[in-house]
């Protein structure tokens, strides 16, 4: 089963700012990293916790996201996955104790409640997707969302496989893999040495 969501409907707002550009008019009051938040993340299937790293160097211009939205309009998510892997990283996550992988899209948006934390990645592609030409090869894309209070804590969610199309009113729209995101929970911003 599929879980489609809409778009601001899991946190990513991140593409809403290409069709609003006054809502990044101020990016002196945007973070400017470095910044670094650990968490657990939980697979409420089964019950299973592992630590969860989002490490943040640098975040990503606004023009970077408007060149993003304008490919997956008008070539479709393989230009997007194309372009994310020349892109530039911006951070990396680690999951449990393996290595960081690196991302390319990291977008801070002022929420009422203090800031959501938007990371998108193509994802690693394992080896037996592409020796089996598995169906998760058409979900490319990673995304983990942070929601972040003013004193630094908060929670997310993991979409660990998906795919993105604009659908027919114009808004993009998120199809997971999976049934539902993995929640991260406990997350609290760490202090950098």
């Amino acid at each position: 089963m599929h879980t489609r969501c809409s778009f601001l409907a899991v946190g990513a707002a991140l593409l809403a700012l290409a069709a609003h550009p006054s809502a990044a008019a101020d990016p002196a009051a945007e973070p400017q990293g470095p910044e670094q938040f650990a968490g657990v993340l939980a697979n409420t299937t089964n019950g299973r916790t592992v630590p969860i790293v989002v490490h943040i160097d640098s975040y990503s211009p606004v023009g970077d996201v408007r060149t993003l939205a304008l490919l997956l309009k008008d070539k479709g998510q393989n230009a997007v996955e194309a372009a994310l892997f020349r892109m530039k990283g911006r951070g990396w996550i680690r999951i449990g104790s393996s290595l960081g992988y690196e991302v390319p899209l990291i977008r801070s948006l002022a929420t009422p409640t203090g800031r959501r934390i938007v990371v998108i990645a193509d994802r690693p592609i394992q080896f037996w997707e592409q020796w089996r030409g598995t169906r998760s090869l058409q979900y490319p894309f990673g995304m983990v969302v942070l929601d972040i209070d003013h004193s630094g804590h908060g929670q997310g969610r993991l979409i660990a496989a998906m795919r993105a199309k604009f659908n027919s009113e114009g808004k993009v729209e998120l199809e997971s893999l999976g049934t539902e995101p993995f929640r991260i929970i406990g997350v609290t911003q760490q202090p950098l040495k």
